[in-house]
């Protein structure tokens, strides 16, 4: 006699004629409870046997399956999914938002920037993406423009703790204590 039927959604469910609306549950409840290699392996499935079926958003499975990626620290593999999923849904701000973070992690900072930009005009009443994208002004030296990006995540969300601290960064004088401090080194070693 065969053991009980696995619930709908349960991503220990491996028959190989799962639906694509089954391995799609089944994804997002892996992800919603962090088991991210459970959740990716289910949506390459998904992707692999069902792409182009008509009730199938392949933008947010393609942006689902990217973050998931993400998660698992797996960037350059995350990548062509969230390029994908930002040419199916160019109005998409979390996937642009996604692909420039994606983009960064590879330390490809100005390649980045334009997705961050858009993600940050498309979700211009989102905090977190008017601060990231003050952080990558930051991280390029464009100091004005990450002010500017800090104080709309502040005016946004104000208390917003990472928009004050970016705040506060740009406050700091270039010559930090820090480098006061490695400056009193030198000159006491050129005595």
């Amino acid at each position: 006699m065969p053991g009980p039927a696995s619930p709908p959604g349960d991503p220990a469910d491996t028959r190989p004629d799962r639906s694509a609306t089954q391995l799609w549950t089944s994804a997002q409840g892996a992800f919603g409870l962090r088991d991210y290699a459970a959740a990716a392996d289910l949506l390459e499935r998904l992707i692999a046997d069902h792409d182009g079926e008509a009730p199938l958003n392949m933008a947010t499975v393609r942006l689902l399956h990217g973050v998931t990626l993400l998660r698992l620290r797996r960037t350059a593999e995350a990548l062509p999914h969230l390029h994908i999923a930002a040419e199916l849904a160019p109005l998409n701000a979390r996937a642009h938002q996604k692909l420039g973070a994606g983009i960064a992690r590879m330390g490809r900072e100005d390649e980045a920037l334009p997705h961050l930009e858009r993600a940050a005009a498309l979700a211009a009443d989102n905090a977190e993406y008017q601060w990231r994208l003050g952080e990558q002004y930051r991280r390029l030296g464009r100091k004005t423009e990450a002010k500017a990006a800090f104080e709309r995540s502040a005016a946004l969300e104000p208390g917003y703790g990472p928009a004050t601290d970016g705040l506060a960064a740009m406050a700091r004088r270039p010559g930090s204590w820090l480098a006061r401090l490695a400056w009193s080194v030198v000159d006491k070693g050129q005595d």
